[in-house]
């Protein structure tokens, strides 16, 4: 007749996910007799084993993840760049406006000087049509004005914007290899 076990075993399991939908069981058994130590010891065995097979699966994932959030950044990088030469060109067309219409005020004057001076009396500033053309001309300089004073407003946002976002980002990057790199020294 068989001897029958008299104390009983043990036994615990740990899964470890693989990503998606694959997982691994890992079960082990020891003897209800051993000491918590050594039952502790076999838990922590197993549990190493299940996170080593859990970095393997993750490091893919996060390599990933990591060479689309430099890609990210390296956009934010290059608007930055391009950022002050589009401003810049918005501006510098902004300003030749008001160059323009300054010209136009200059020549209103002109044209008032010259005619009161061919007229016989001597000038007294403008006066009727010509003071309400250089009403609009001036005008238009203060809405053009305002429009580059918007301008530097907008683009002091948008570049506090990118660089927030870019400031994220490099944050972000920067964890994703520490926890590579971490995970990396597990296996």
């Amino acid at each position: 007749m068989d001897k029958i076990i008299q104390t009983p075993a043990i036994g615990f399991s740990v899964t470890a996910n693989l990503g998606g939908t694959k997982q691994i069981v890992l079960q082990h058994f020891v003897d209800g007799t051993e000491s918590p130590e050594t039952i502790n010891a076999a838990i922590d065995k197993i549990v190493l084993v299940a996170t080593r097979q859990e970095a393997i699966a993750d490091i893919p994932g996060l390599e990933k993840e990591l060479a689309k959030l430099e890609k990210t950044l390296s956009r934010f990088e290059e608007d930055r760049a391009t950022v002050d030469k589009d401003f810049a060109a918005k501006k510098d067309a902004l300003a030749e406006q008001v160059k323009q219409l300054t010209a136009k005020s200059e020549r209103i004057h002109s044209e008032a000087y010259d005619q009161q001076i061919a007229s016989g009396r001597s000038f007294s500033g403008l006066a009727g049509s010509k003071r309400a053309e250089d009403n609009a001309v001036q005008s238009g300089i203060r809405q053009v004005k305002d429009q580059i004073d918007k301008l530097d407003a907008e683009r002091a946002e948008y570049v506090k914007q990118l660089d927030v976002s870019k400031a994220r980002y490099a944050e972000d990057i920067a964890q994703h290899k520490a926890l590579i790199a971490e995970k990396r020294a597990l296996i």
